[in-house]
C-alpha cells in the first residue's frame, strides 16, 4: 500500500465542514471494509483518515484541535485490530 499525503494548499481552502465529511467518508470506508472482513481497504481508511485529520488540526482553534486529535487518537487505536467495527461507525456518525 503506498503511502497517503494531502495536499495542504487544496485541503486548506476547504470549508471545515468538507473536510470533516472527506473524514468521515473514509471512517465509512473502514467500517464497511471491517465488515466485510477486507483488513487491508480497512487498515488504508484509517490511514487516509489520520492523515486527514492531521492536516484539518493544523489551522484550528485549540479547543477544535484538541477535539480531532482525541478523534484522531481514537482511529489510530482502530488500526490494525480490525474487531471494532462498532466503535468505527461510532466515531464516524459523531465526527460532523
Amino acid at each position: 500500500m503506498k503511502p497517503y499525503s494531502v495536499d495542504l494548499g487544496k485541503w486548506t481552502q476547504f470549508p471545515k465542514e468538507t473536510q470533516l465529511l472527506h473524514i468521515k467518508a473514509e471512517l465509512s470506508r473502514a467500517t464497511n471494509a471491517g465488515l466485510r472482513g477486507d483488513r487491508e481497504l480497512e487498515d488504508g481508511a484509517y490511514y487516509r483518515a489520520i492523515a486527514l485529520l492531521d492536516a484539518t488540526i493544523v489551522n484550528r482553534t485549540s479547543d477544535e484541535a484538541s477535539r480531532l486529535r482525541r478523534y484522531r487518537d481514537a482511529v489510530a487505536a482502530l488500526l490494525g485490530r480490525g474487531e471494532y467495527v462498532a466503535v468505527s461507525r461510532v466515531l464516524m456518525e459523531s465526527i460532523v
